[in-house]
């Protein structure tokens, strides 16, 4: 997210963190201009690209499978004074329900 932060957003980028008793979400916001409304429906799919994007279309795909994989979640807003922000939602392991995962 950070990568795609850099490559896409404004020159200013903010990570932030934030819990709760369920778990943790963390935060990347840029001040560029935020994604266009015709790419949202689609923007967590995979080789999924912007008009003028070099990339592969394949990084916040990976970014929604990894969250997934642990019981989390991603998602984007337009973030409050402009741009982009995706929140990736991980759980807590005892509140995930899942086994045990090793990376």
């Amino acid at each position: 997210m950070l990568t795609h932060a850099y490559r896409h957003g404004g020159p200013h980028i903010t990570v932030r963190t934030t819990s709760d008793d369920e778990g943790v979400t963390l935060s990347v916001i840029d001040n560029g201009d935020g994604v266009p409304a015709a790419l949202v429906p689609t923007l967590f799919e995979r080789f999924v690209r912007g008009r003028e994007s070099r990339g592969t279309g394949l990084g916040l795909g990976l970014v929604k499978a990894l969250a997934e994989r642990f019981g989390g979640s991603v998602s984007y807003r337009p973030a409050d004074h402009g741009g982009a922000r995706f929140d990736v939602r991980l759980q807590h392991p005892d509140a995930a329900g899942t086994p045990g995962v090793v990376v």
